[in-house]
């Protein structure tokens, strides 16, 4: 028995796990040399990445051994893993059992365990409750632990709270005094008067200090220039917009614009009107996409809808744009290879999704502005569905996505030639959709809301088939969870003012003029 083992430790040694795992378990029975085996397949499982395995033998060895602190360690810490591994792959419920699992056998350091319990329940579960109490435990545990009270001010902010926001993150700078990205937030949340304000000088220090990173003064360049905007010195606010994405196209960000005119042409060619009218129905359902250019209102629209007692505010859901990236590529074409059950299983996984984490809601908004490349498949799977796409006038709509840092899959945004492109590639394909399905989609202009809002918002509840809620016309009431860059915006009444941006830049904005009016 002793060269059995020794043989498949040998093997182990050698990555031939196969074969050392099946002369491990034919060991098993042999009580003599339990702990020897246990051992010896939980480096096992744990060298080959299944880690569920390993953890049922580290765990064996806890039962034997009690009083081993390394074993114990290590479970706590495959445990962790386990769980790290889980969220990426998108068992978020499982994974946050695993990280309980492992601050229940002591894992050191159970803070940044409870850290990343909160992430999930915030991010992934939309359970904000559960995160702002894995936070506070965390808090307990370690009263300076920067992190968790990060992510507790951001969740407040999130929710509405600002002054607790606000609180929490001068807690963060009495430990951190130099930590700019909070400064960053709290610049964020302020509404400033004057150039001489202390967190101006503080961002601006942080423009000079050799030692902030490029990104830290990414960040600074564009809340400098939000806060400049605010007290209307407009020329110096444009300049840090400028150096920010300068900045961003100095770290490799590159816009493909005839490879995207290629994309949209194909989109465009795939999804005619013979497409549709030879696809069978895959759902009755009737789920609400709101949809259009980032920056062009649709988290105002969604905060409008969530006013209504119908309706539940989704936010930016990921679920079609991730499940092309990762099944259905290359999109569209790869449409042509799936089965009438797998496009009924999507159909039905995305409802069930909803459902999952808005249990009592009719009806929840999908608030991913770029969906609107995928109304394609979406009006396959669901004939029923409501399509809200929102407009803005394209001048004012590109220096938005100039002023405001998006993700790097954006790429157009931080170059106002490459915006003002992608914007008119987006009405092409959208002035499509509208061609194929003039019924289910309602166009609303941002700047015609501001103007005439009562009158825009029945006519958006009556192209949903919603009856009147005079809630709708206090949207900025609503408690709910906000995570976009107008988080503060859509929690304020409209003012004039928030229409109009290019009036403010009118040199600034010339190459917009150029594109949009044919100077």
């Amino acid at each position: 028995m002793l060269k059995k083992l020794q043989l498949a430790n040998q093997l182990l040694e050698n990555y031939k796990y196969d074969e050392s795992e099946k002369l491990l378990l034919s060991l098993l029975d042999h009580i003599e040399m339990k702990h020897e085996v246990f051992l010896a397949l939980s480096r096992l499982y744990l060298k080959a990445g299944r880690l569920d395995n390993a953890i049922i033998f580290q765990h064996k060895l806890c039962v034997i051994c009690p009083k081993n602190k390394v074993y114990r360690n290590t479970l706590a810490n495959l445990h962790f893993n386990l769980a790290y591994k889980l969220k990426n792959q998108g068992d978020f419920q499982e994974a946050a059992e695993h990280y309980s699992f492992a601050i229940d056998h002591n894992i050191t350091q159970p803070e940044e365990a409870y850290l990343n319990m909160a992430v999930i329940f915030s991010d992934c579960l939309r359970k904000e409750e559960k995160a702002i109490s894995c936070l506070n435990k965390a808090l307990e545990i370690n009263p300076t632990y920067a992190p968790a009270l990060y992510n507790l001010a951001n969740i407040h902010e999130e929710i509405g709270n600002k002054n607790e926001a606000k609180r929490l993150f001068h807690t963060i700078l009495d430990i951190e005094p130099n930590n700019y990205q909070v400064i960053v937030r709290l610049a964020e949340i302020k509404k400033f008067t004057e150039k001489s304000d202390d967190l101006i000088v503080k961002m601006q220090a942080g423009l000079c200090d050799i030692t902030v990173d490029r990104t830290t003064k990414i960040n600074l360049n564009y809340a400098l220039g939000k806060a400049f905007n605010q007290f209307d010195a407009f020329e110096e606010a444009f300049i840090y917009f400028d150096d920010a994405n300068k900045l961003e196209v100095a770290s490799g960000i590159r816009y493909d614009k005839k490879n995207h005119e290629n994309e949209i042409n194909n989109l465009i060619s795939f999804f005619n009107k013979n497409w549709f009218d030879n696809f069978d129905k895959v759902s009755d359902e009737s789920p609400i996409f709101i949809c259009g250019m980032f920056r062009s209102g649709s988290t105002l629209i969604e905060q409008i809808l969530a006013s209504h007692p119908d309706i539940c505010a989704g936010g930016e859901l990921d679920y079609f744009p991730s499940l092309i990236r990762k099944n259905i590529s290359p999109f569209p074409n790869q449409l042509l290879n799936i089965s009438e059950d797998t496009f009924k299983k999507i159909a039905n996984n995305y409802i069930l999704d909803l459902r999952d984490k808005f249990p009592d809601s009719a009806y929840v908004t999908d608030k991913r502005p770029d969906n609107f490349l995928y109304i394609g498949l979406i009006k396959s799977l669901f004939p029923k569905a409501k399509i809200v796409f929102t407009k803005r006038h394209p001048i004012d709509n590109c220096l938005s996505l100039y002023f405001c840092r998006l993700d790097k899959s954006q790429s157009y945004a931080v170059n106002l030639s490459d915006s003002a492109h992608y914007y008119q590639e987006h009405e092409k394909l959208v002035n499509h959709w509208r061609s194929i399905f003039p019924d289910d989609i309602f166009t609303i202009d941002y700047d015609v809301l501001i103007d005439d809002f009562n009158v825009e918002v029945r006519s958006l509840l009556k192209s949903l088939e919603l009856d009147w809620n005079d809630n709708c016309l206090k949207f900025y009431n609503v408690k709910n969870k906000v995570k976009t860059a107008s988080i503060w915006q859509v929690r304020e009444p409209l003012y004039r003012s928030s229409s109009g941006k290019r009036n403010n830049y009118v040199n600034q904005s010339l190459v917009l003029r150029d594109y949009f009016e044919g100077r």
